[in-house]
């Protein structure tokens, strides 16, 4: 099978600023402050629009991890538990991590 090869446009490289804030932030504390704008970006468009645009297209945190486990072949390649898929977890799961983080400061 023959795959056609589509141009890359300038969001593919979106990947290179989330590395560079990650990075750059622990140094600087103000480089960590783009990181804010890469969690409101997306909440303002998804309000706005209704939709996830930003995380299908535009996501340079995605594009980061796709490229670490795809191409660089650091992924385990096993499907997440199924515990971690149950709506339980999802409802309650982010804020136990967050309480216990809470707690252990």
């Amino acid at each position: 099978m023959n795959q056609v090869k589509r141009k890359k446009s300038w969001y593919d490289y979106l990947w290179i600023a989330s590395l560079m804030y990650l990075v750059l932030g622990f140094f600087q504390i103000l480089f960590a402050w783009l990181g804010l704008l890469c969690f409101f970006i997306p909440l303002i468009i998804a309000v706005v629009k209704g939709n996830k645009g930003y995380c299908n297209r535009y996501c340079g945190r995605g594009q980061l991890f796709e490229l670490i486990g795809g191409r660089f072949g650091l992924s385990r390649r096993k499907d997440v538990p199924k515990c971690m898929k149950s709506k339980a977890f999802r409802c309650y799961g982010p804020g136990s991590f967050r309480g216990t983080g809470r707690i252990m400061a």
